[in-house]
C-alpha cells in the first residue's frame, strides 16, 4: 500500500511545510522516499524497530550509537486501516521536532488514506457509469449489471423509477449537483448517468412509493433553489427488471413532449401518444395524408387546444384568445374537410393521433 509514488508525494508535501528532512520507510526498514536522495534504498534500523515495536523511536546523541548509520530524529510507525504499513522519520534534534512530530505522522496517515480513497471514488463513479450505460440499452445485460453492482455492494430491487433531467447549465461540469442527487435518494438506491452535456438520467430503485415521493420533492426543491432552469420527465413505476429500459424511455418521452412552460412532466397519460409515434412509418404517413391534407396550421392549432381543453369550446377560446364562435366555426370546418367530427370520441382520437404524428415530424424536420 505504501508505494514509492505515494511516499514521494508525502515527502514533497510535508517538506514544503517543514524545513526538515523527511524519510518514508517500508515495512522491511528500507527508505523508499527521502528529502535526501542519497538515503533512498538504505536500511534504517531505527525506523525498522519503530515498525516492529509499533511505537515511536527517538534517536539522539546519547543513543545514536545503538543504530548504525542513523541520524538524530524521530521515527514513528504509520498505520493504514488498522495495520502498520511503514514509518516516517523526521531528521533533527528530538527536542526541536517533538512539538510537531505527531502532527506530521497524522498528516501522513491522512494523505495515505486520501491516496487510497480518491482512486476508489473514481472507480466507483466509473462503474456506476458503466451500469447506467447498460441499463439505457434496449436490451440491457442484467446478469452483467448484477455483477457490476455487486462490486459496489448494490442490488437492483423494485419498485423502479426513472427521471430524465434537462438543465441549461452543462451537467458534465456540475458533479456536485449529480452527487447531491444520489445523496438525496440514497447512494444505494440511485444511479445517475449523463445522456449528453445538458441531459441526465436518474434511475431510482428499492424505495417505497411514499418515501420515493418525499425524496423527489426534496430533490425538486434543491433543484429549484439552485436557480438553474430545468425541466424533467418522470416515468411510471415498474416492478419487473425487464421493464427498466422501458421506463428510462418513458421519462425521456415525457420530457420531450412536455409543454414548454411545464417544469415536471409525468409519463402517465402519454402512453397513447407514445404508441402512436412508435407505429409503422408508412402507416403514420397514410393517416396524415388521409386526415390532415388540406388542413390549415390554425385549424391544427385549434384542434390541439380543443383536445387539451377536454373538448370544451369556451376553454379553447380562452386559451387561444379567440371568440367562441370562431372556435365553433373552425371545428365545423375540420369536420367538413376531413370527415372526422372532433366532438365524437372515435373521430377525436383519430384526429389527435394524426396531430401527434404531425407535430413529431415537425420537430424532427420530417414533415412533407
Amino acid at each position: 500500500m505504501l508505494t514509492s509514488d505515494i511516499a514521494n508525494n508525502i515527502v514533497q508535501e510535508t517538506m514544503n511545510r517543514l524545513d526538515r528532512n523527511i524519510n518514508i520507510i517500508n515495512t522491511e526498514g528500507y527508505i523508499i522516499a527521502s528529502g535526501d536522495p542519497s538515503r533512498v534504498g538504505k536500511l534504517h534500523v531505527g525506523a525498522l524497530e519503530a515498525i516492529q515495536r509499533g511505537q515511536t523511536i527517538i534517536i539522539n546523541e546519547s543513543n545514536q550509537h545503538l543504530w548504525d548509520g542513523a541520524l538524530c530524529g524521530m521515527n514513528m510507525p504509520v498505520s493504514f486501516q488498522g495495520q502498520t504499513v511503514g514509518a516516517i522519520g523526521i531528521t533533527g534534534e528530538p527536542e526541536e521536532i517533538s512539538e510537531f512530530a505527531e502532527l506530521v505522522r497524522m498528516t501522513t496517515e491522512l494523505m495515505l488514506n486520501q491516496s487510497f480513497h480518491i482512486p476508489q471514488q473514481v472507480w466507483r463513479s466509473r462503474t456506476k457509469e458503466v451500469v447506467m450505460e447498460q441499463l439505457m440499452k434496449p436490451t440491457p445485460d442484467l446478469v452483467q449489471i448484477d455483477k457490476q453492482l455487486q462490486l459496489l455492494s448494490m442490488k437492483l430491487h423494485p419498485p423502479y423509477y426513472a427521471f430524465v433531467l434537462q438543465m441549461d447549465q452543462a451537467l458534465e461540469f456540475n458533479s456536485m449537483l449529480l452527487q447531491k442527487t444520489e445523496d438525496i435518494f440514497g447512494s444505494h438506491h440511485a444511479l445517475v448517468g449523463l445522456l449528453d452535456p445538458h441531459l441526465a438520467c436518474i434511475f431510482v430503485f428499492g424505495l417505497p412509493t411514499q418515501l420515493r415521493s418525499q425524496k423527489l420533492e426534496t430533490w425538486l426543491d434543491h433543484l429549484r433553489r439552485s436557480g438553474i432552469p430545468f425541466r424533467m420527465g418522470c416515468s411510471n413505476e415498474a416492478i419487473r427488471r425487464e421493464d427498466i429500459a422501458s421506463i428510462i424511455e418513458e421519462a425521456g418521452f415525457a420530457l420531450k413532449h412536455a409543454a414548454p412552460e411545464q417544469q415536471v412532466t409525468l409519463f402517465a397519460g402519454l402512453e397513447p401518444r407514445m404508441m402512436a409515434l412508435q407505429s409503422n412509418r408508412l402507416t403514420k404517413q397514410r393517416l396524415l395524408d388521409r386526415i390532415l391534407t388540406g388542413m390549415s396550421e390554425s385549424a391544427v392549432q385549434t384542434l390541439q387546444a380543443f383536445f387539451d381543453s377536454n373538448l370544451n369550446i369556451q376553454d379553447t377560446a380562452n386559451a387561444l384568445f379567440l371568440h367562441k364562435n370562431t372556435v365553433i366555426y373552425r371545428i365545423r370546418k375540420v369536420k367538413e374537410i376531413t370527415g372526422y367530427d372532433p366532438q365524437d370520441f372515435q373521430d377525436a382520437l383519430a384526429l389527435q393521433t394524426a396531430i401527434w404524428i404531425y407535430t413529431d415530424a415537425e420537430q424532427k424536420g420530417e414533415s412533407s
